[in-house]
């Protein structure tokens, strides 16, 4: 160690040894000899132990201690005799006492954070460990309120779940109501296609044999049709080769897919495969007969698939295109023999709607049979059923809100609800440069307008939605993703009678939709068709009343007995009810009525909206005393119509009028002087019925009719009543002849009257007939002193007689008499005139002469014309 200038100490420490080291050991005798001078400074040196320094794990402390070149040319052991450090150089940075202080605080510092660290630990386990006690301290309340919570989150779910199932019952039942009515069209049009060519369908139960049964039943195959199926099949796996050429997906169809996709054919059930389509081709050459395909679509109604050889045999075929629920139905030819068993036939099935507007398509003519012609529509067409309603009829095509509907639809522009103008719909420019589909250069502006214009003419939101779940496909994507992006929309347009996919973007552009519209469309799309509806305005009202109770104030006003016009009901079906009566005594029975029952009564306004919407009944007597002619002038008039021709008529009718007004004035002067001209009006009173009378309960009795003919004298004011009821007699022109027959004879007996002059209204069917005239010649023929009868008719609207102040008279006495029975009309008629009362003479049925048999057998000239 002596030539070394450098010495080298290695301390090492353990856990649980440690060595300590002197000064002494470690820098020799001559550090010793120099400490032992100095007290101090070997105290201060000496009480220093190495093990304070800290514990490291086998961790080499090295220690080099460098001398001088000055030194190291001196003798070793004089230097270190005479060696003696001042306070700088022990104080200095590179003294060995100053090392080692600056590593022992470095170790002291890393044992302390070591120290914090471990107690931070403990800490936080102690923290751990003191939440898991409390939370096993919970008191039980807390326990029963986070119960209730869950049970009422529970409960909650239940409910928003049955409101979801509800809500999809709903749907599902809507969805299939729509699912029949697309059938039942369908199935209407097939039939009145079939009906036109002398065809008639025979259903075949869908149980996916349905071709092959409707070919057995059509074609009168012997063999069965699991038979037929696989002897098809059979035929269509020997000319593999030439039937895969007609597959749609030719491109991937290899031969061993088509031989497995014949193979499920085979099965009884499987039908909707992608080769189903060849199976009337591969029948048509199989059975060397033309399959004719009658089809419910609109575009091709009537397909011929025709086999390879030339044959005059046809098999027929109904086919039912729903989509999603295609169906093939037999056909069988109309002879005597089925229109005999028509009626007994369960399947025999009438069309009702009308034929489709396909005969009128050139198309359409190029695919129907030769031998076959649709019969021709009528030309006429039967005139609009008039709506039964005292209120005017609705007409909901002129109404605003449809107006808006329907412009919206067809893309034009229109004022919303609030007022604001909206824009028309129209083609908006769009560069398909960085789109892979190229859709710019497949479609120009042109064809972009005609697609335009198709989608915006069907005029229809279901059409409309229709188009878009054709033209747009959805398909699962290649990544492995969940959600949206799983599924892939595909959209099309058509360009050259064929699909061409383009870009979303250019899609939406051509038809000025938006994103929204699209996936509602698809939303909503099964099978292939839109099953939604237009729900805009078809919220049920808050305050509309339920049905039963409509039901029940339908059923009080049709409670009340109903009469038909007296003067009107030849031309008209119009009902009446009593004179007595009107819409709020009827709702104040009604109210008593529903307090007898115990059930509520509806308000006055409702039960006269109820009868006004629902029933065309009128409460005032039936009169027609206005000319119609004379109204119709009137009207011209006040809205200044007026032309020569009109006017020439109406100087005319006015005329005509005062003529007859003038004759009956005429002859009502001569009976007055003359004692031997008998000279009366007659006609018919409105009906009588019975019971007639104020009290409640009667308004809902059945009335009985009674009938009143007034004949009455000009000359002396002597009115004659013949009063009968309907169990009697009519109210004909037999019963009307028989009256004044009995009249004549009972005025030519008491006086002496040789001329007799009767004035009517022009009523045919009572009075202006050739039964009353026969009548007339009659008793002219029976009194040997009666010259001359004369019946006079005035003018059709201006009939106003005497006789008319009688019924008056009969009407005014009524209101305060009861009447219970029939006979008690006589009586009250009797009456009803307190000076010269009025003769009644009761009418039975034994007293009526038939004047119809008399005509046949004596008046054989009547078609004599006058000149």
């Amino acid at each position: 160690m002596e030539n070394n200038k450098y010495i080298e100490v290695e301390v090492w420490s353990d856990e649980e040894v440690y060595h300590t080291f002197t000064q002494e050991e470690l820098f020799g005798p001559v550090i010793a000899t120099q400490t032992k001078d100095n007290d101090s400074d070997t105290t201060d040196s000496e009480d220093i132990p190495l093990a304070d320094l800290g514990r490291k794990k086998k961790q080499p402390v090295k220690r080099k201690l460098i001398q001088s070149d000055s030194e190291s040319d001196h003798d070793d052991s004089a230097d270190d005799e005479n060696y003696d450090p001042n306070k700088d150089e022990i104080n200095s940075t590179d003294s060995e006492f100053n090392v080692k202080k600056v590593k022992t605080k470095e170790k002291r510092r890393v044992l302390m954070n070591k120290q914090r660290e471990t107690a931070w630990k403990k800490k936080t386990k102690k923290l751990k460990i003191r939440k898991k006690n409390n939370k096993r301290r919970i008191s039980q309340s807390v326990l029963a309120k986070k119960l209730r919570d869950k049970i009422i989150l529970l409960q909650n779910r239940r409910k928003v779940a049955s409101v979801a199932v509800n809500r999809a019952q709903k749907i599902s039942q809507h969805n299939c109501t729509i699912q029949a009515m697309i059938r039942k069209t369908h199935t209407g049009r097939l039939d009145t296609l079939l009906a036109c060519n002398e065809l008639r369908r025979v259903s075949i139960n869908g149980d996916g044999n349905c071709f092959f049964t409707s070919l057995k039943t059509s074609g009168k195959i012997a063999e069965s049709a699991s038979e037929i199926r696989s002897n098809v099949c059979d035929f269509m796996t020997t000319n593999a080769d030439r039937y895969i050429s007609f597959c749609t997906r030719k491109d991937m169809f290899s031969k061993v897919e088509f031989l497995n996709e014949l193979e499920l054919l085979k099965t009884r059930g499987q039908w909707n495969l992608d080769i189903a389509d060849i199976v009337p081709l591969a029948t048509a050459n199989f059975y060397g007969s033309v399959v004719r395909i009658y089809s419910s679509s609109i575009s091709t109604p009537v397909i011929d698939i025709k086999p390879e050889q030339t044959t005059e045999k046809v098999i027929n075929l109904a086919y039912i295109a729903v989509r999603g629920q295609e169906h093939y139905d037999a056909i069988d030819i109309i002879s005597n023999d089925s229109d005999a068993k028509r009626d007994t036939d369960p399947t025999w099935e009438v069309a009702r709607e009308s034929l489709p507007s396909t005969p009128n398509d050139e198309s359409c003519h190029a695919n129907m049979p030769v031998e076959t012609t649709p019969h021709k529509r009528a030309s006429y067409r039967s005139p609009p059923k008039k709506h039964s309603s005292r209120k005017k009829t609705r007409n909901p095509e002129k109404w605003k809100r449809n107006v808006r509907k329907l412009l919206k639809s067809e893309g034009k522009e229109y004022v919303s609800a609030t007022g604001r103008v909206v824009a028309p719909k129209k083609v908006h420019h769009h560069s398909c440069l960085k789109c892979r589909f190229k859709c710019s250069e497949k479609f120009t502006e042109e064809q972009r307008e005609d697609i335009f214009q198709l989608y915006y003419s069907l005029g229809s939101y279901e059409r409309q939605r229709q188009y878009i779940c054709d033209m747009v496909q959805k398909s699962a994507t290649k990544r492995k993703v969940t959600g949206k992006r799983s599924i892939a929309q595909k959209y099309f347009m058509i360009h050259n009678d064929r699909k061409e996919r383009v870009c979303r973007n250019f899609f939406m552009k051509t038809l000025d939709i938006n994103r929204k519209t699209i996936d509602y469309t698809l939303k909503k799309k099964k099978h292939g068709a839109f099953v939604a509806t237009d729900m805009r305005g078809k919220d049920p009202s808050v305050n509309k009343l339920d049905s039963c109770t409509v039901e029940i104030v339908k059923k009080h006003i049709e409670s009340f007995p109903k009469m038909e016009s007296h003067y009107t009901r030849k031309s008209s079906k119009k009902q009446y009810l009593a004179h007595d009566l009107n819409i709020k005594q009827m709702w104040k029975l009604y109210v008593k009525d529903c307090e007898k029952k115990g059930i509520t009564s509806v308000k006055q306004s409702m039960y006269r909206k109820i009868f006004c919407e629902n029933y065309n009944l009128s409460f005032f007597k039936p009169k027609k005393d206005q000319c119609s002619f004379c109204t119709l002038y009137d009207r011209r008039k006040a809205a200044g119509t007026v032309n020569e021709t009109l006017q020439k008529e109406y100087d005319e009718h006015q005329v005509q009028k005062e003529r007859a007004r003038e004759e009956k004035t005429k002859d009502k002067e001569r009976a007055k002087t003359d004692k031997s001209v008998y000279v009366a009006t007659f006609d018919l009173q409105a009906v009588l019925t019975t019971p007639c009378s104020l009290v409640s309960e009667l308004y809902y009795s059945r009335k009985l009719c009674c009938f009143n003919l007034t004949i009455y004298s000009l000359g002396d004011k002597q009115a004659v009543c013949h009063v009968w009821d309907e169990t009697q007699c009519k109210r004909g022109a037999c019963e009307i002849a028989t009256c004044l027959l009995k009249n004549t004879l009972s005025v030519c007996h008491r006086s002496n009257v040789n001329e007799i002059i009767y004035f009517s209204d022009t009523c045919g069917g009572q009075n202006r007939n050739q039964y009353v005239t026969a009548s007339l010649l009659y008793t002219i023929s029976q009194v040997p002193n009666l010259k001359a009868i004369s019946h006079k008719f005035l003018l059709s609207g201006h009939s106003q007689m005497e006789c008319d102040s009688v019924h008056s008279t009969i009407e005014r006495a009524k209101k305060v008499t009861p009447v219970y029975v029939p006979s008690q009309w006589c009586t009250l008629i009797s009456l009803a005139r307190k000076s010269q009362p009025y003769v009644t003479i009761p009418m039975k049925y034994n007293h009526v002469m038939d004047f119809k048999d008399f005509v046949k057998k004596h008046c054989t000239n009547l078609k004599t014309s006058v000149t």
